[in-house]
């Protein structure tokens, strides 16, 4: 959906959503890889800014066929679409500049990673990322501890896959962390396959590789890179957890936030209040030092939760979204964002919950710069509750940029759940509103009033507004007011 904006003979706006979105879009998923990657050109010139998805578990659609079960010359069905659950290995690149998603090809005959959900990923410049296991199944029996590296390139945008062999590789694991530094690779964590427990082993350790094991040829048995084992986690074990990188007085910590782990005595998706305990600790693993600390904020901050998203802007951490219950209620599911300062040892809760992203958990998250040069969070896809993986499952985007209101700004597409998140959220379809509420501070001046007219798919809303400009000049910050439905 592209979105005018109109001025009327009363000064007023309206912004209209005209349907002309894209339809080449990744199909809906949980759990997906979502980092931002440059494809650079065979002459090494960079292509801008892109998001980049793979993996995860979702569902494929194609049309159902007429007949069938109907028999004896009739029409089984009316035909419609029939949704596939499936594990993922596809490459996504998605453009900010021209904001639009490109499908990345491989080359013919190269390998690529067998298809799979809570893996982790991690950059490693620019251009180019290191995926460690993750699991092929729903059961964590399909758990793997294969190691790849993706090299992107254009035109057309190529993911060039290679396997990477190591020696003293840690072991097969889903819902862990991987993050790198300048120096190593880090794997921390997750969730192991034991003969003994159809659960899964809860894993605590960490171990390292160091990034030049990682380059093209590195790899000959001769020169294979060896994993080394740090200093084991020595809080309660977890797995669900995020781990992000964070740079401070000079030293680079691994954040470990979140995470559940099953309580003995309970099994396996046990929906009991006792059966799962959820984490709302902060971990820092001084990644130099090998050691580890529990970090204790001042104030309040993020509720308990596992299976969030979360990313780095500067020096800070962001948490986004998750889940605190094993129960399939909307309530058990979150959509609030938070960020923490290792500088000023506090959490701060930023945003409104309820004009971003909806309720969701298992969401890519990461950090880009945008065409403008500015620092911002994205999020993709996840899955609602209730539901499951072919009903709620998404492949909606969204963009928070911190510093402005409502921060929240969804790119939308003709894809159901991004029209669902419309419906769900009541936002203004429009894929550049800190843009369009740029031009509006410069034209409104004084005017304090603003309609926004929203198509959603049950009826037309608007939106009330009243409008001042901001403490600096190219922002402007609103007050929210009500919708009004004014047509079914």
């Amino acid at each position: 959906m592209m979105v005018r904006v109109l001025p009327d003979a009363f000064g007023l706006l309206c912004v209209l959503a005209l349907a002309s979105a894209q339809e080449d879009v990744p199909p809906h998923r949980k759990s997906p890889e979502l980092h931002a990657l440059t494809a650079p050109d065979a002459d090494g010139t960079k292509q801008g800014p892109g998001l980049y998805v793979f993996g995860g578990k979702g569902y494929t659609q194609e049309p159902r066929r007429r007949g069938g079960k109907g028999g004896k010359g009739k029409k089984g069905n009316k035909g419609g679409m029939r949704s596939t659950v499936t594990f993922f290995s596809d490459s996504w690149l998605f453009n900010l500049s021209s904001e639009s998603w490109e499908e990345m090809e491989s080359p013919k005959d190269s390998p690529v990673p067998t298809a799979r959900w809570k893996s982790s990923m991690t950059r490693l410049d620019d251009s180019s990322l290191v995926l460690f296991g993750g699991c092929s199944s729903t059961a964590t029996s399909g758990v793997m501890n294969d190691l790849w590296v993706l090299e992107a390139s254009c035109c057309p945008a190529t993911a060039n896959w290679r396997e990477v062999q190591t020696d003293s590789s840690p072991r097969a694991r889903r819902g862990h962390v991987s993050v790198t530094n300048s120096t190593h690779l880090f794997i921390f964590g997750g969730k192991g396959w034991g003969d003994d427990n159809e659960a899964g082993e809860c894993l605590t350790d960490i171990y390292s590789l160091p990034l030049s094991a990682l380059s093209s040829g590195a790899d000959q048995s001769d020169q294979r890179g060896n994993w080394t084992r740090g200093a084991d986690f020595p809080g309660r074990c977890r797995w669900g957890a995020t781990g992000t990188i964070l740079n401070f007085n000079g030293s680079a910590y691994l954040a470990v936030f979140g995470g559940r782990i099953l309580n003995p005595g309970n099994e396996n998706h046990a929906t009991g209040e006792s059966a799962y305990t959820y984490f709302d600790e902060l971990w820092l693993y001084d990644t130099t030092a090998a050691s580890w600390r529990l970090a204790k904020p001042d104030g309040p901050g993020p509720h308990r939760r596992d299976h969030h998203g979360a990313a780095s802007i500067g020096d800070d951490l962001f948490v986004f979204g998750g889940r605190d219950s094993e129960t399939r209620d909307k309530s058990s599911v979150l959509n609030d964002l938070w960020r923490f300062s290792l500088k000023e040892n506090q959490w701060t809760q930023l945003g409104l919950k309820d004009h971003g992203p909806s309720k969701r958990y298992m969401p890519g998250v990461a950090e880009i710069r945008n065409p403008r040069g500015v620092e911002v969070l994205a999020v993709f896809g996840g899955e609602q509750l209730p539901g499951s993986t072919k009903r709620t499952t998404l492949n909606d985007l969204w963009f928070f940029t911190p510093g402005t209101w409502p921060g929240w700004t969804l790119v939308p597409t003709e894809d159901d759940s991004s029209e669902e998140a419309l419906e769900l959220e009541g936002l203004q379809p429009q894929s550049q509103l800190e843009e369009i509420f740029g031009h509006v501070s410069g034209g409104l001046g004084g005017l304090g009033a603003m309609l926004f007219v929203i198509a959603a798919l049950a009826g037309v809303y608007v939106y009330k507004a009243d409008l001042r400009r901001g403490a600096r000049s190219n922002q402007v910050a609103a007050e929210p007011s009500e919708y009004v439905q004014i047509q079914d």
